[in-house]
């Protein structure tokens, strides 16, 4: 892996705007992060750090009760529920947080998932877990050069996440299968087909009487 350049459909120009939340803000987005269990990018985040210092604190309490009972929904396996949840959470600020977790809830229905995932990105450049999820979304629409950008640029971010570096190789290794089968099909139908000529009934039937004629000769 030598390119670090941002994969397709990255919108640059959004910055990480957690650095500039007043102390109250923060407290209130402890409260979304107290069950958080791990920070692999497969599991749902339960912190909101891309939400704007701008927004009032009852607003951002709404929020972060949405994205908590989404996540509780989530690990219930009800997963309609779960997308409601993030749905009104973005309804009230749109966050990278409560984008990824519907993606993370869409493909576990096989839905838009792509398009939450670009969006989350759209608010926060560096959020892996949005990399890591959309490189997902994308392999099973078989958009596999695509997902091997995502895969990568998410490695590139986190070089040490194990789970991350698997993805990118799973992801690499189908495309590289894919382009070997199409190179293979090509390089087959480039190569004229040679035609035996056929031979019919009648044109047996012939032969057979020549060869008899001359036999008797």
């Amino acid at each position: 892996m030598t390119h670090q350049h941002r994969p397709r459909n990255y919108y640059p120009g959004h910055e990480d705007r957690a650095a500039r939340m007043n102390p109250l803000q923060i407290r209130v987005l402890s409260c979304a992060s107290q069950n958080l269990t791990a920070s692999s990018p497969f599991l749902l985040d339960q912190t909101l750090a891309a939400s704007s210092p701008s927004i009032p604190t009852e607003l951002l309490l709404n929020e972060a009760k949405e994205v908590q009972e989404g996540n509780e929904y989530f690990k219930q396996k009800k997963f309609n529920e779960a997308i409601g949840c993030y749905s009104r959470s973005i309804g009230l600020t749109p966050t990278a947080v409560a984008f990824a977790n519907r993606a993370m809830a869409y493909l576990k229905i096989k839905r838009q998932a792509e398009t939450d995932c670009t969006e989350a990105l759209n608010l926060d450049d560096r959020y892996v877990k949005a990399y890591s999820r959309r490189a997902t979304a994308r392999k099973e629409l078989g958009k596999l050069k695509e997902a091997m950008e995502d895969a990568e640029f998410a490695v590139s971010i986190e070089p040490n996440t194990q789970e991350l570096r698997k993805q990118y190789d799973d992801i690499k290794a189908l495309y590289m299968k894919e382009m070997t089968k199409n190179i293979s099909g090509t390089a087959k139908s480039s190569v004229p087909e040679v035609h035996k000529p056929s031979i019919n009934a009648p044109e047996i039937a012939e032969v057979t009487s020549i060869m008899s004629s001359d036999a008797r000769r």
